[in-house]
């Protein structure tokens, strides 16, 4: 069968799904070459979809091509982590300003149903859950404002682990939702668009700590 359009191919999408999750969870040190004849024999599949893969993971920061002879993987130190999640924070936070605007009673229900999932996770202390119900919230309140935007988020997002769930705090993770969905209801922009970068720095705190670079662990 074939992909629809506009989507990857199913084993190149694989590939690229699992080398994401492997860099993200620090399989390979910064500066580790990785060759993608290697990794399509451990993937137990051909060098096309991995070589797709690979562009996808270069475009998001994750690993730098050297032709012929495969990618390098890029450590982020804790000074890059920190610059990225608040760039993060202003995205998400201007998109909880314009959503306010634009705030209907469905997307509310929607903020509301997706809180009380994340407020049951933290209770049975599932991460993981967590994580889910926080970025099905904040995908919601971005909401296709802006494709550039909604791009923009993703690809940092995928940088240095932003995405990961958190290691501990579950409850302050849900507390931020709280302030985010409280001011979305009263129609208030600007402190949406405060309660939601706030939200994104204090996250990145309680999560575990992403891959730094060589140097930064040396130092």
């Amino acid at each position: 069968m074939r992909a629809a359009p506009g989507q990857p191919p199913r084993r190149a999408q694989a590939a690229y799904e699992a080398l994401r999750a492997d860099l993200l969870a620090g399989r390979w040190p910064a500066d580790t070459i990785l060759s993608a004849y290697a990794l399509a024999e451990e993937l137990d599949m051909s060098r096309s979809p991995v070589g797709e893969a690979l562009k996808r993971l270069h475009a998001e920061g994750l690993v730098e091509s050297m032709p012929q002879v495969g990618v390098r993987v890029i450590g982020h130190s804790r000074e890059d982590v920190a610059d990225l999640t608040e760039i993060l924070g202003a995205l998400e936070g201007l998109a909880a300003q314009r959503a306010a605007d634009h705030m209907d009673d469905g997307r509310l229900s929607a903020l509301g149903e997706m809180l009380r999932r994340a407020t049951i996770a933290a209770e049975h202390a599932d991460a993981a859950g967590v994580q889910a119900a926080d970025l099905a919230f904040r995908d919601t309140v971005l909401g296709g404002s802006s494709r550039h935007l909604d791009r923009l988020v993703a690809s940092i997002r995928s940088k240095a682990g932003l995405a990961d769930p958190v290691a501990h705090g579950l409850d302050d993770a849900v507390s931020g939702l709280v302030r985010v969905l409280a001011a979305l209801r009263a129609g208030d922009g600007p402190g949406a668009r405060a309660a939601l970068e706030r939200h994104v720095i204090e996250l990145a705190s309680l999560q575990a700590e992403p891959q730094v670079a060589r140097d930064d662990l040396a130092s």
